[in-house]
């Protein structure tokens, strides 16, 4: 047999294109998106460590991701999916944060993620500009200057519906920060920044 078609081992791959494009042997799991669409609008996966959940955040932002979407057939095929298609295939703008890069400490959480949601923003205006209705310079000023994780969320979602274009956000890492903080702060740190005015629950809750 060839050496390129000698599926590797990854470990540690969360990247679905990566591991594509590496001929990494991956356990096909493409037959849940289909029940996914019927589950709900939001959704929370809840695993253990190393149970590959970036990785099928991954797979999610492959397939519904119109940025990728003349690539289904690379990307795809050999899986359940490829075979059987929805019709949600490529047909989102995807918004796709990964709170791990959050820094924990306590002085320094916030501004870091806020940081970390502008940064992920202006990404997607980059991404999709030729999707996306955008006053020249208006949004991203608004981003940039803005000190709400809320009010970034909230304008982009009103310029893909004035663009009548369907958004799809995806939390990576939705827990890595507020656990450090719990294990090495305590309750009452963690209580502040997930219950109440704290701007985590503020920015889930949008």
């Amino acid at each position: 047999m060839k050496d390129k078609e000698i599926k590797q081992i990854p470990y540690g791959v969360a990247a679905y294109d990566r591991l594509i494009n590496k001929n990494g042997y991956y356990v096909d799991k493409t037959m849940y998106l289909a029940e996914i669409e019927d589950a709900g609008d939001y959704l929370f996966f809840i695993r253990p460590r190393r149970f590959g959940k970036s990785l099928f955040a991954s797979v999610l932002e492959a397939y519904y991701d119109v940025y990728y979407k003349d690539r289904f057939e690379e990307l795809f095929k050999g899986t359940w999916i490829y075979e059987n298609p929805t019709k949600e295939r490529g047909a989102y703008l995807v918004l796709k944060f990964n709170f791990s890069m959050v820094d924990p400490a306590p002085d320094k959480v916030e501004a870091s993620f806020l940081h970390h949601i502008k940064s992920k923003a202006l990404l997607f205006l980059d991404k999709y500009s030729d999707y996306l209705e955008i006053r020249e310079g208006y949004f991203k000023r608004s981003i940039e200057e803005s000190i709400s994780a809320p009010d970034i969320l909230s304008s982009l979602g009103d310029l893909c519906k004035k663009s009548h274009q369907k958004s799809y956000a995806i939390i990576d890492e939705y827990d890595n920060f507020t656990n450090t903080i719990l294990s090495t702060i305590g309750e009452n740190a963690y209580y502040d920044l997930t219950h109440g005015e704290g701007f985590l629950r503020s920015f889930l809750m949008y």
